[in-house]
């Protein structure tokens, strides 16, 4: 990534683009489809830069970004959820070893009964971790 705060001089700039680490490439606009908004000012910066439509280089780039990154965004809740879902199936791990441990331990019945599953069920997933 580039850093923002650098300067450029206008006689350098041959046009602006958004890039993503990932190797996506937004569209290039180039120095001669933008105008200055002040056009009295030296600097070049997106957010002065108007392209023919009237939006800046900044909404512009802002909008493709947004739309190049909305499925990893829409998959965020996915992300937490199996989080979620591992931490809770080792803790119902962890669980189903204190009771077999337990003295007197607590029924391959019992443990199923208690997570909604049969006794083989219950047996099935978990002898083989509770022998190890």
């Amino acid at each position: 990534m580039e850093p923002f705060d650098i300067e450029v001089p206008w006689s350098e700039i041959i046009g602006w683009r958004v890039e993503c680490a990932c190797g996506w490439r937004g569209t290039t606009w180039r120095r001669e489809e933008a105008v200055n908004d002040d056009p009295d000012a030296e600097d070049v910066f997106p957010e002065h830069m108007l392209l023919p439509d009237g939006s800046t280089l900044e909404d512009a780039g802002e909008q493709e970004w947004s739309h190049h990154v909305r499925p990893l965004a829409a998959t965020e809740d996915v992300r937490a959820a199996a989080r979620t879902l591992g931490a809770a199936a080792a803790a119902l791990d962890a669980a189903v070893m204190e009771a077999r441990e337990s003295d007197p331990p607590a029924t391959w019945e019992q443990i199923g009964r208690a997570a909604g599953i049969t006794r083989q069920s219950a047996h099935d997933r978990w002898a083989g971790k509770v022998e190890e």
